[in-house]
């Protein structure tokens, strides 16, 4: 059987395809130098290629600036066969000499990639640019509704405003009109007058999955529950969010409530409370409380053993410290279900430690030092108290 040449697969995530688009929230750029590229993930870099959404194009080395691994910056000058590089910005060398692939470029194909979430889409109409930081994608006609897709690029609300207060001008009719940025947050009132004008921003990451497949349905119930309100980000947040990219906007309100057992109360965006029992709560409230130290609030795994969140006795065996790591994500993924939602608690790919993935001043706590008084008085020693009664019961094998 013959070997397939099928390119790998794409994903949304794609850590060279990511770069490339914030990139251009900052400055429109097509062309960038390929070893750039390449030192983020050669695998990710090959996969664009593979998918030509990259190709190699000529530019005059003479008239581009090189950047080392630094951020210096260098001016390009052809001495015979070489080229040297001479520092005008930064600490490096006065001198360098490019290497033969440091003069590759190449040119990143927008056009194509927005072709490519329509046809995965079904999306009707035709791709084209609207202006430098905005492109149509298509239209989602539905029985029920119908909405433009379009993906932006901006880096500041002045921007933002002016292309998007007038984006219904520049589509056919359609019920929602949703403009897809990669990370860029915009203030309450924006997005209020946006509202009303039937535009809405959405972000890259969550409105797209993994194969670049579009979430209507949530776009078209998105701000028409009422029983949800979810405010938009306010202009005191989005350095927040910018600086920790935070994939939430949730609002977690933490109730003084009794309950029936041990129970911590909770209440997410307005609906009805959760009761999350003390074994979940601690890690929910240990977040919590990392998160209002605005430092991005993850929470390691060695901060869930050294507060006995799971059983940490010492051990000379590495079966039982997996046992520990397999406790602490199934902790996680526990937590999870009990709050309805997948998306609040964010963990990282490859490493143990999670956070509340929302901005610190949407989590509310009934009253000042609330959160680490509850933590550390009551539901930790009840862990704790818990732990050691099942311990010492008749038969009961330690862990």
């Amino acid at each position: 059987m013959k070997g397939s040449c099928a390119p790998k697969k794409l994903f949304r995530s794609n850590k060279v395809l990511v770069h490339i688009l914030q990139s251009n929230e900052n400055i429109a750029k097509e062309i960038f130098r390929a070893n750039e590229l390449k030192a983020i993930s050669s695998a990710d870099y090959d996969v664009l290629v593979s998918h030509q959404l990259l190709s190699e194009v000529y530019k005059d080395v003479e008239k581009s600036i090189y950047y080392d691994k630094h951020k210096n910056a260098y001016r390009i000058r052809k001495d015979g066969t070489n080229y040297l590089g001479y520092l005008i910005r930064g600490d490096g060398e006065s001198v360098i000499k490019l290497l033969p692939s440091d003069l590759v470029f190449v040119e990143f194909d927008v056009l194509r990639l927005i072709q490519l979430i329509k046809n995965t889409n079904k999306l009707s109409g035709k791709s084209k640019g609207l202006t430098k930081r905005m492109l149509f994608v298509g239209k989602h006609d539905d029985p029920k509704s119908s909405v433009n897709v379009v993906l932006s690029f901006f880096n500041n609300e002045d921007t933002a405003k002016k292309e998007l207060l007038t984006l219904k001008s520049r589509l056919g009719r359609a019920k929602r009109n949703i403009s897809i940025c990669l990370q860029f947050c915009m203030s309450e009132e924006l997005a209020e007058d946006l509202r009303n004008k039937g535009v809405t921003l959405c972000e890259w990451s969550k409105v797209l999955d993994e194969d670049f497949m579009l979430g209507f349905s949530s776009i078209l119930n998105d701000g028409e529950d009422e029983g949800d309100p979810v405010p938009a980000i306010s202009a005191k947040e989005q350095a927040g969010y910018k600086e920790h990219k935070y994939k939430c906007k949730d609002i977690i309100d933490f109730l003084n409530e009794k309950t029936d057992s041990r129970n911590i109360r909770i209440r997410i965006n307005g609906k009805s409370p959760i009761d999350i029992p003390y074994s979940e709560a601690a890690l929910l409230m240990l977040m919590a409380i990392k998160l209002k130290e605005n430092n991005g609030g993850w929470v390691l795994y060695d901060d869930v053993l050294s507060d006995e969140i799971i059983p940490n006795k010492q051990s000379l065996s590495n079966k039982k410290d997996a046992d520990k790591l397999t406790r602490f994500h199934r902790l996680i993924s526990d937590l999870r279900k009990s709050l309805g939602s997948k998306d609040i608690i964010q963990g990282l790919r490859g490493k143990s430690q999670c956070r509340i993935s929302t901005h610190p001043q949407r989590v509310k706590e009934p009253k000042s030092n609330w959160l680490k008084q509850q933590y550390k008085h009551t539901v930790l020693p009840a862990i704790k108290e818990g732990r050691k009664k099942n311990e010492e019961k008749p038969g009961r094998r330690n862990s």
